[in-house]
């Protein structure tokens, strides 16, 4: 079985990724709203054309590294949960992404990998309600996108601008309302993995070092003690100085070396 380790994934650099990507949505609903209410006149506006069209080109250039950061992290979090304790995981470190990338198993395998993470990082809680979704807004938006570009490239010369514009403003809200969601999973993730992986180092004793093994050993190192009755006290070093009473006379007797006698 291949040894796991944990190490922190690109939490930060995903969300980042999903911030800018809300960002980005947001813009796409203003500009859906600028178009119902502004009708065709958009069509003749070369500068909020080349505007929407320019959000559009930066959203993908963002959307594909998210993707990026999306796989990096999700492989990442899987190995952390079997490094900090997860057993009889159905999906592997790079099955819990690749799915993503295959048609049809892409509606439903990501979702189980997914869940399968929070449930083994996070044992406390098995809530899923924000799993769930980012899952059914990312399934809805992604039809609505796919309706929206078929509509408008189906109807060229006489496309219905408002219902296009309305479709795109929906598929909009939905990707905010799922990036939304999915930053509250990541970061749930994150800290669950990050406090138990604390909570391991914590339990863990460090083995003393051979200087203070050496220490303890001289200080537990019995010493033997005279007693004016010609008897003697055998006693530890780290108890010379103190006094004690002897077995044989019942005198105290302090507990120190005499001179010109070596411990």
């Amino acid at each position: 079985m291949k040894p796991y380790a944990y190490r922190p994934g690109p939490t930060r650099a995903l969300l980042i990724t999903l911030k800018i990507l809300v960002l980005f949505s947001l813009t796409d609903v203003v500009f859906a709203i600028a178009s119902v209410f502004a009708g065709e006149w958009v069509l003749r506006e070369r500068l909020f054309a080349f505007m929407q069209a320019g959000n559009g080109l930066l959203m993908l250039l963002v959307g594909l590294v998210h993707v990026v950061f999306y796989c990096i992290w999700t492989h990442r979090a899987h190995c952390n949960a079997r490094a900090l304790g997860a057993r009889k995981l159905v999906f592997g470190p790079v099955t819990s992404f690749i799915w993503i990338f295959v048609p049809f198993a892409n509606w439903v395998l990501p979702f189980l990998a997914m869940r399968e993470i929070v449930q083994a990082s996070d044992r406390d809680s098995q809530d899923t309600s924000q799993l769930s979704t980012w899952w059914v807004m990312s399934i809805i938006g992604g039809l609505l996108a796919g309706f929206g570009v078929s509509l408008s490239l189906g109807s060229v010369y006489n496309r219905p601008f408002t219902i296009i514009a309305v479709i795109d403003g929906l598929s909009a809200v939905t990707g905010i309302v799922g990036s939304l969601a999915l930053m509250s999973v990541v970061e749930r993730v994150a800290r669950a993995q990050q406090d138990r992986s604390r909570g391991l180092e914590s339990r863990a004793l460090p083995l003393p070092s051979s200087r203070s093994r050496s220490r303890r050993a001289s200080r537990e190192a019995k010493v033997l003690i005279p007693c004016p009755c010609g008897a003697g006290l055998k006693v530890r070093r780290s108890d010379l100085g103190k006094k004690a009473r002897c077995r044989c006379c019942g005198e105290v007797v302090r507990l120190l070396i005499p001179a010109g006698v070596s411990g």
